[in-house]
């Protein structure tokens, strides 16, 4: 957590569980989705559904 940061009505575990979780969505988004290829799957299937005439 950022020194000197405070958020109103959240005591010390609520801000420091918050600080985690941003940080572990930020990790997600930009090392593990990326690693996933999931926009080529989307694609993939786009493509086989369109083909079928879905």
């Amino acid at each position: 957590m950022r020194q000197g940061r405070k958020m109103p009505g959240m005591n010390r575990p609520e801000v420091m569980r918050n600080e985690h979780l941003r940080t572990v969505l930020r990790t997600y988004t930009t090392r593990t989705i990326p690693l996933l290829k999931i926009n080529d799957y989307a694609q993939q299937v786009y493509q086989a559904n369109r083909a079928a005439g879905l």
